[in-house]
């Protein structure tokens, strides 16, 4: 098992308490690298880690910070963990190695619930990515050209995969280690072991309580990754021009009403969040517009490279 680190809190402290009462027959080590911590992370970590590895903050990539880490581990399948993520019992590890009796899967993640704090507009968005459903699904695709074929929100679906919590199979990360990213190293390793023939498994039996409380500017250097990995991945690219990210707006606040009022929120709250919904809404879209034309955008203006330089960091 994997976990990288930068100064986890006490989250960190609840994350391997859950992890120690994780019943699994064949037993499993810890691999804990860290980024340098200086709240008492990389002290913990120590403690607590089979086998600790401890890197300069500048040093952390998402795909190559976890290769590094998965190199100096053993065994032949390989969980990954967040440091905030908090695995809500104790089979949450059992039911993703179940999948791997299947040796077409190379790999498999779990279902993911909001905190009980999560505010309610990123709940209500965390509840539509396809790590919130219910039921299990596999993901399989025959070729490039198949997958090319099917709707860009689909391939969304198709391709999903996250390292918040996810099992991978050895075999298959040795041929296919994940890419060196900025963010989405997740998304670009699903995509490749399924056109390699193999299958991706959401498994909900297996289940990490996680979700974030982050800044508006913090939400929307994330949401312009996304897009920007999306849009390399599959092209896919949600606005074409700006002014479509007004016209998106009204109708995106108008939902963001309805998901607010879905929640049981009324009074002061309710007011609160819509007041907040209209630069939360146009944030989000703005930064998917973006992120989906950043190619485009660093060819036409080559002062873009410094804001996206910028939107990379911290993420």
């Amino acid at each position: 098992m994997v976990i990288p680190t930068w100064n986890g809190g006490n989250r960190f402290q609840e994350c391997l308490d859950a992890v120690a009462k994780q019943e699994f027959a064949r037993g499993f080590e810890l691999v804990i690298i860290d980024s340098g911590s200086t709240d008492g992370t990389a002290e913990l970590g120590r403690e607590h880690a089979d086998v600790f590895i401890s890197i300069k903050k500048e040093e952390f990539n998402h795909g190559i910070t976890r290769n590094r880490a998965i190199a100096k581990s053993g065994g032949e399948f390989i969980a990954l963990l967040v440091q905030d993520a908090i695995p809500s019992d104790s089979h949450w590890l059992e039911a993703l190695v179940d999948n791997f009796a299947d040796d077409k899967v190379a790999g498999c993640y779990s279902r993911q619930v909001p905190r009980p704090d999560c505010p309610p507009l990123l709940k209500a968005r965390l509840e539509r990515w396809s790590a919130s459903k219910s039921e299990r699904v596999e993901s399989a695709v025959n070729c490039e050209e198949e997958l090319l074929q099917i709707p860009g929100r689909k391939q969304v679906d198709l391709i999903a995969f996250d390292n918040v919590s996810s099992c991978i199979r050895r075999s298959v990360w040795e041929r296919t280690p994940f890419p060196e990213r900025p963010f989405g190293e997740d998304l670009w390793w699903a995509r490749s072991v399924l056109l390699s023939g193999y299958k991706i498994v959401f498994e909900p039996r297996s289940q990490v309580i996680h979700s974030h409380a982050n800044s508006l500017f913090y939400e929307f250097k994330r949401v312009y990754l996304d897009h920007q990995n999306w849009n390399d991945l599959i092209g896919l690219r949600l606005f074409g021009r700006l002014r479509e990210v007004w016209g998106a707006s009204i109708s995106g606040v108008q939902e963001a009403c309805q998901d607010l009022k879905n929640q049981g929120l009324n009074g002061l709250p309710y007011f609160y969040w819509v007041a907040y919904a209209l630069p939360y809404v146009m944030s989000q879209n703005l930064a998917q517009f973006l992120g989906g034309n950043s190619r485009r955008l660093r060819e036409r203006w080559p002062w873009f490279e410094r804001l996206e330089r910028v939107l990379s960091q911290g993420v």
